[in-house]
Order: C-alpha cells, then structure tokens, then sequence
C-alpha cells in the first residue's frame, strides 16, 4: 500500500497540483505548516482536524481552504481518510480570496464528484479551467438569468470556438473563477463541463457521418488526443468512437468493415 506522502492519483500544472491521497489509519500530523496554499475534499472517512486552535470532525463530504502557514495538527481516525487536495503555489490567486478560510464544512455532492474525478483525468492543459470550476461550485449557487456577454461565450462555443476557460475570461475581461461561478448560475452546468459537452457532440457528430480517422476526428473537435476524445465519449455515450461510425454506417445503409477488430497476421 503507498503511503500518504506516494498519491494514489495525481496530476501538475504549472501552479497548481492535484492529487488523491489515502492516509492511514490511528495515523495523523503532528502540528505542522506548509508553504503553499491547498484546497482538501474529505471523500471518505472520519477525521479530526485543530486549524489554528479550532477543532473541527468532519465525517461526510466536507472541505477545507487553508492559506499557506497556517497552522495544523491532523487525527486520521480509526479507519483512515480518503482525500483529494489541490495545492496552489501562488498564495495570492485571486482565485483564492472568496473561499471559506480554515475551517471545514459540507460540500454539493451532485456537481463536485464528477469534476474531481475529471481533475484527476484530464490533460494537464485543462487541470487549472477543471480547478477554477471546483472553486466556484464550493459555494451554493443561485439561478441567474445570463447576461449578453455570457450568452456570446456559450455561443461561440456551440460554434466550435476552441476556448479554454482563461481564454474565454480575458475576451471578456473577466476573472476565471468570476466567468466559471457566473456561467453555472446562468446555465445550470460549468463552463468546462459545458465546452466538453459542445466537443463531444461535435466528434459524435463526425463519427456518425464516418469522417476522418479517429485521431482527426479528436483534433477536429478539441480534444487534446484520441484518448481524450475516447473517454468523453464513452462516458456521455456508453459507447466507443469505433463503435459510434459503425452504428453510423449501419443506419446509412451500409456495414462496418469485416474483422475490424482485429490485428493484421503474418504468415509463416
């Protein structure tokens, strides 16, 4: 089993990494201090935390934001706990300065769980727009109607403009995690989520109509590789890429390609 400082998962960009933890259990830190900024998601288990003099047990889906130097000591409990953390090495982000400082308390479980799953998955390019998106969905979020600017940017998007979350934020002279927070109060759903949704219907579209191979298909749409696209798809779909251009060929009217499957063999 790896130990708590060996992540079960993890992935770096650069000023942030995140990371899947397990720590052990009758386990803890004594007092203690880190030099960065981290973000921590209690995903199972029961644990005592004393943050500055204050002591706190979370035993459900909880968070924590603690600044860089701020004072710790750590109970793991008596069956360990399962934790995603997110470290910033600029303590100033102004990312950061509307989080819930040292302390923890309950989080949404109907958004939060599938984009921590999707920070640990993505590729690096995308790990600070999945971040920004976590951040502003810590807090409950009240509908809004969308203002023209936010409705320009879903636009562009559905037409295909290949934005990433920073991208998008400086055309409209707006903060990342401001445009990420304001877009899921407009539309019900994060600017991440949403622009992935827009690439996998653009590739499903593509496969459908048996265009291009796999690997053009994935550049096409805005994915940043094949298996990218591949879980995407899958995972909006239930079915592969492969799969989708032969369902595409079947209702045109044609077959999909005998023993497709299979590697070429070489006689001896």
């Amino acid at each position: 089993m790896k130990s708590a400082d060996q992540p079960l998962a993890e992935r770096c960009a650069d000023r942030t990494q995140v990371a899947l933890r397990r720590y052990p259990s009758a386990g803890g830190q004594p007092r203690h201090v880190h030099d960065h900024a981290q973000l921590s998601f209690l995903l199972a288990g029961r644990m005592r935390e004393v943050i500055g003099g204050r002591s706190f047990e979370p035993a459900g889906p909880a968070f924590c934001f603690k600044p860089a130097g701020a004072e710790h000591i750590d109970d793991w409990g008596e069956r360990g706990v399962l934790i995603f953390s997110a470290r910033f090495r600029d303590d100033g982000d102004e990312a950061l300065r509307d989080l819930p400082c040292a302390r923890w308390q309950p989080y949404d479980t109907r958004h939060l769980p599938a984009l921590l799953r999707r920070a640990l998955a993505c590729p690096t390019d995308d790990v600070e727009d999945v971040l920004c998106d976590i951040i502003a969905m810590v807090s409950p979020l009240a509908a809004r109607p969308a203002a023209p600017w936010l409705r320009r940017i879903r636009e562009a998007l559905d037409d295909g403009e290949p934005w990433r979350l920073a991208d998008a934020a400086r055309i409209a002279g707006v903060h990342r995690v401001h445009l990420s927070r304001s877009f899921a109060q407009a539309f019900g759903t994060t600017f991440s989520n949403y622009r992935q949704r827009t690439m996998t219907a653009r590739a499903a579209e593509a496969l459908l109509a048996g265009g291009g191979g796999l690997c053009t298909v994935a550049h096409d749409a805005g994915f940043a590789d094949q298996s990218h696209m591949t879980r995407a798809v899958v995972a909006a779909t239930g079915a592969t890429p492969k799969r989708l251009r032969q369902l595409g060929l079947i209702s045109a009217g044609g077959s999909p390609p005998a023993h497709s499957d299979r590697r070429p063999t070489t006689g001896r």
